[in-house]
């Protein structure tokens, strides 16, 4: 029986995940050019007119970013906070892409954490896998593998469970749990069907609710404890993404370091849901266009999901690793009543919330000024889901307003310390 997870919505009727579910993945052709973005701090290793090579380092990172590497054979026409690869159509790969060709048992802990480094991969969340999998080792007994975020990842099972394996063996234990939705039987069958062949990973399926992919409650999900704010480890498990688990198989296979990601394209805007499996660097509003477009016009495009997501001009955003959902809704969805927002105390925020809070309590004690009261309804158990956002009829911005006093507060918390001040309670009233 699937886990009976408190608050939250179906995936049913948030914004077309639901109906991306158990399809295909399908893999165009990349668009004449690749934009890669640089982060602060990293440099580029190429010059304008270099020739680049599939697999080929792109950029000198600090310590604790990620490589970079050209996820398409091509010519840089541009190199500064920006590499801009034009596509020469050949699929000629550098020769820095070596496959490990050790059996997985003759591979030392460390030796797998470095080849992960050197693969450039990072988790969904934006942490680096091998930073996170080196913290791990050591301090937990189980790896929890979210398929239930990732829409795509049920096209993806056989390499998330083989790239599970690897994480296993760098982490030094023996149990694996793969998490899935119940909504599609297809995927449930296969997933099971798959974990039956391996003494290591179990099979657990949980309901299909937003957030129930977050890791706080897949550890609760599947080892029955509490971890400690947003931190698993607290708890003795180590979640990761499926398609960290999926790129981390392929580095091992193939050698080739971590250039592409499936991208789940979907909400009500969208000609039909799809997932398609792409190189970094390219163009949102070309990417959208490779899905088959949108149907109605205008739109508004969304980096992630509708809670959580972000706003963006599809024109000058780009596929990034992290990059997993592009979500399309009508311009006038959201935010467009004609009036201000407002909180009308109806209580749906307090229903779906998965913390158990009074969203709409915090909001007006924040609003009306009363931050010690805000504090005491448990301002900063927030966990930033954006379902109260979401479900308020009066378009309330509920989340960034919590968000945004709890940085505040924790913020004045960090000068109190350094100053060696104790932090003043502002009661204000209940």
């Amino acid at each position: 029986m699937a886990y009976q997870m408190r608050g939250g919505v179906s995936l049913s009727v948030a914004d077309g995940q639901r109906l991306s579910r158990g399809i295909g993945i399908v893999r165009p052709t990349p668009p004449s050019s690749l934009h890669i973005a640089l982060p602060d701090g990293d440099l580029p290793a190429v010059r304008v007119g270099d020739r680049v090579y599939r697999g080929q380092r792109l950029t000198v990172p600090p310590p604790e970013a990620a490589a970079i590497h050209a996820p398409e054979a091509g010519f840089v026409s541009r190199a500064d906070t920006e590499i801009t690869i034009e596509l020469d159509g050949t699929d000629e790969t550098a020769p820095s892409v070596v496959k490990v060709y050790k059996r997985l048992a003759e591979c030392e802990p460390d030796e797998i954490i470095e080849k992960i480094r050197d693969a450039g991969i990072v988790c969904a969340d934006g942490s680096l896998a091998a930073d996170a999998i080196s913290r791990a080792a050591g301090r937990v007994d189980v790896c929890i593998v979210d398929c239930v975020s990732d829409t795509a990842a049920g096209g993806l099972l056989s390499s998330v469970l083989n790239g599970t394996k690897i994480i296993l063996r760098a982490l030094g234990v023996r149990r694996g749990v793969a998490v899935a939705a119940d909504d599609v039987g297809e995927i449930v069958r296969k997933l099971s069907s798959l974990c039956r062949k391996t003494k290591l990973i179990d099979a657990a399926i949980v309901k299909a609710k937003y957030p129930q992919g977050s890791q706080r409650r897949l550890v609760r999900a599947v080892t029955g404890r509490e971890a400690v704010g947003d931190d698993p480890l607290s708890a003795g498990a180590f979640v990761v993404d499926a398609q960290t688990c999926a790129a981390i198989f392929d580095a091992f296979v193939t050698g080739m370091p971590q250039t592409k990601v499936v991208v789940t394209v979907c909400g009500r805007a969208a000609n039909s849901p799809c997932h398609i499996d792409t190189p970094i660097g390219v163009r949102i509003s070309e990417l959208i266009a490779l899905a088959g477009g949108a149907s109605d016009a205008p739109y508004d495009v969304i980096i992630g999901d509708v809670m959580t997501g972000v706003h963006v001009d599809p024109e000058a955003a780009y596929v990034e690793k992290t990059t997993r959902m592009v979500t399309l809704l009508p311009h006038d969805d959201r935010d467009t009543y004609g009036q201000p927002p407002v909180c009308i105390k109806c209580g749906r925020c307090a229903a779906v919330c998965p913390e158990r809070l009074l969203p709409h309590y915090i909001y007006n004690c924040i609003i009306d000024g009363k931050a010690g009261a805000a504090l005491r309804w448990g301002a900063e158990r927030c966990v930033g889901c954006g379902l109260c956002t979401y479900i308020c009829p009066g378009r309330a911005p509920v989340l960034s307003t919590i968000r945004s006093f709890v940085d505040g507060v924790r913020a004045a918390d960090m000068k109190i310390e350094k100053d060696g001040g104790e932090r003043g309670d502002d009661d204000g009233e209940d």
